[in-house]
Order: structure tokens, then sequence, then C-alpha cells
């Protein structure tokens, strides 16, 4: 498991370590239920004489409002990363839970 970064680290001077406007800090849960899962995918694929290179992000969350957006309009107000990166699309995704023996998908949401 990979350690958090120490946002509050500074230097001889007492400045930030990690900038403000940093992707890593910007992205940071600033509230517990912000935390959810994320895993990026680099591809790279040959298109001619050309390439096409980019990644892949996911994040998993059970509240996609609660725990998704904030971070997003954290990083829409501030993102260093945006200086070299560029997003061509988004979804989301609904992935319902798993089902037991002589039980169906969604049935858990019947009646809810």
């Amino acid at each position: 498991m990979q350690a958090d970064a120490d946002l509050d680290a500074t230097n001889d001077l007492g400045l930030r370590v990690i900038n403000p406007a940093a992707h890593i800090r910007r992205a940071a849960a600033v509230e517990p239920h912000q935390r959810f899962l994320r895993r990026p995918y680099q591809y790279h694929d040959a298109v001619g004489k050309g390439s096409q290179t980019g990644l892949i992000f996911i994040a998993l969350s059970t509240d996609p409002v609660r725990q998704f957006v904030p971070v997003q309009q954290r990083l829409d107000e501030a993102d260093l990363l945006n200086i070299w990166t560029q997003t061509v699309g988004s979804a989301v995704f609904a992935i319902l839970p798993g089902v037991h023996a002589g039980d169906y998908l969604g049935s858990q949401f019947i009646g809810a």
C-alpha cells in the first residue's frame, strides 16, 4: 500500500513543499467521505506513422455525488496537471453487486 503524501510538509523557509495548485493536493480528500478507489491505466497504440498515447482513469465510488464531484470541483478551480493534459471524455457507470444462488441481478433494489 502506498503512503499518503505529506500535504503539510514545509521546507527550511517554511514554504509548502507541495504547491497549493498541485494535482495531488487538489485531488486529496478533504473530508473522510470523499475517499474512493482510483486506478490509472496508460495506453499507447501505434496508428500509421503516429501514435495514440493517453491515460484512462477509473474511479470506483459508492456515491459519486458525495465522493467524486467535490474532488472534480476542486480540480476545476485549479490543477497544475492541466498544463500537460487534456480531458477528451468521461462517463459514469453503475455496477450492480453480485448475486447469490437462486437470486437475480438487482433484486436488492426492488421495492427500495
